[in-house]
């Protein structure tokens, strides 16, 4: 329970304290107006709806039905800490390699939160380490998409991952392999009291200028398709039409640069 009473913190460093929204006294809690554990007489008591049932049980209390609950559970805001260990290395926690604690198969050695190269090795204590046939992976943060390829080629890379005109130019290469993942890319806007983007139609329009078919063909070029809500497709379906939830979703305009226009205007004279 360490890992979602700091997740849903308000002081949570992540940004991923929304996805615990739902979760009973979740909201309020990041947003500061009830604490995540306070004392009732000498006992505290925990105010996110999250308890622990013996070792091997946690119990969840939502607020509403929420059938895609146990999916996010892979998303690894959810996953397990070692409380003796968030309190031992408090601030450092999770900084480097030697502040962390690893449950799989490997652990990682040589990384700091600013290493662009860092290596995961074989835990000898692991329950299945027979079945585990890698000795140890090495890791690299490659930034240019062109740069990894010529790394790739020259066999410094086992993987390498390309977009653009790297991508576009290797379309045809037996070594290219589309890799499909359920998730999105967006740009997060500003819409604190006072900035320009809390203005709706500005943001409207913003909306409508961009292609996101011409930008994920022409510019990305790397496989991804175009995005028009927060589900990927093939994600979820509408429980009430049957329909992917992408689609049923989907609003009916996406891309109008002429609305775009005349809706941006219509917001720099509302401010």
């Amino acid at each position: 329970m360490t890992a979602w009473r700091k997740g849903v913190s308000p002081k949570a460093m992540s940004g991923y304290n929304y996805i615990f929204s739902n979760i009973k006294n979740a909201d309020q809690i990041s947003q500061g107006k009830k604490a995540v554990s306070s004392l009732q007489g000498k006992k505290a008591v925990n105010s996110l709806g999250v308890k622990a049932v013996g070792k091997y049980k946690l119990v969840v209390q939502l607020e509403n039905p929420e059938p895609t609950f146990i999916d996010k559970m892979v998303i690894p805001a959810f996953y397990p800490q070692n409380t003796r260990l968030v309190k031992k290395y408090g601030a450092k926690y999770d900084t480097a390699a030697k502040y962390t604690a690893f449950d799989g198969a490997f652990k990682v050695t040589k990384w700091t939160n600013t290493s662009e190269k860092w290596t995961a090795v074989k835990k000898p204590y692991y329950y299945a380490k027979s079945a585990v046939k890698l000795q140890k992976l090495n890791y690299q943060v490659v930034k240019d998409s062109n740069t990894a390829h010529q790394l790739f080629q020259q066999g410094s890379l086992d993987d390498a991952v390309v977009s653009g005109t790297t991508a576009q130019g290797l379309q045809n290469n037996k070594n290219l392999y589309y890799l499909y993942r359920s998730g999105n890319n967006f740009v997060k806007l500003n819409m604190a009291k006072g900035a320009v983007l809390a203005n709706k139609q500005l943001r409207q329009a913003l909306y409508l200028a961009v292609n996101r078919t011409q930008l994920s063909k022409k510019v990305l070029a790397d496989g991804s398709k175009p995005s028009y809500t927060f589900s990927a497709p093939n994600a979820a379906k509408d429980p009430a039409s049957g329909k992917d939830f992408a689609t049923a979703a989907q609003p009916k305009e996406t891309y109008n640069v002429a609305k775009a226009k005349k809706l941006w205007q219509a917001g720099l004279k509302q401010l």
